[in-house]
């Protein structure tokens, strides 16, 4: 009597979880193939969706909403929604951001090119991802007008922040976008 109820509800549960739950875990490891971001708001974030997820970037201290979508190979998708808070800019410390230099074209798609408006040897620069880990490390000189190529080529797609240090001490930064 109870071996054949407890075998019933055993086929039960193994055929409820291959229909059901099977499927469903399958489709959650499907490879992503598209992520997208809509905020509430632009003026608060700035949002750099890729194959792997997204970077939020604070641009003030506020509150956006965003949904982000991510869709399969296979055109199947799902949406999430959540509120993010910025509420305290913060960085590295002792960085001045001025106009002494630019980048182009930002967002990149190939290398790096920095123009300086001062003149300088043995400058270092440094480029940071969002998470803090230090991609590269060059020294170069810099002349007022004349572009110092930097490696950007092999860089995965998102956000990374460029330091630019002179032997006087002084550290420039700013922030990169890599298309």
């Amino acid at each position: 009597g109870n071996d054949d109820l407890s075998e019933e509800a055993l086929a039960v549960c193994i055929d409820d979880f291959r229909n059901r739950w099977g499927m469903r875990l399958l489709g959650a490891l499907r490879a992503l193939h598209n992520v997208s971001v809509n905020l509430s708001t632009d003026d608060v974030v700035e949002s750099y969706p890729n194959a792997s997820g997204v970077v939020f970037f604070g641009k003030k201290v506020g509150m956006v909403t965003a949904t982000v979508t991510a869709t399969d190979a296979q055109g199947a998708s799902s949406s999430l929604q959540w509120p993010i808070v910025v509420i305290d800019a913060s960085g590295i410390a002792d960085i001045s951001s001025d106009d002494s230099f630019r980048i182009t074209p930002n967002p990149v798609d190939g290398d790096i090119n920095v123009y300086a408006d001062f003149a300088a040897s043995d400058v270092i620069f440094t480029l940071y991802d969002t998470a803090g880990h230090t991609i590269f490390n060059i020294s170069a000189e810099c002349a007022p007008g004349c572009a110092t190529v930097l490696p950007g080529e092999s860089l995965t797609n998102g956000v990374y922040i460029l330091t630019i240090t002179t032997t006087d001490g002084i550290t420039r930064a700013t922030r990169i976008v890599k298309k």
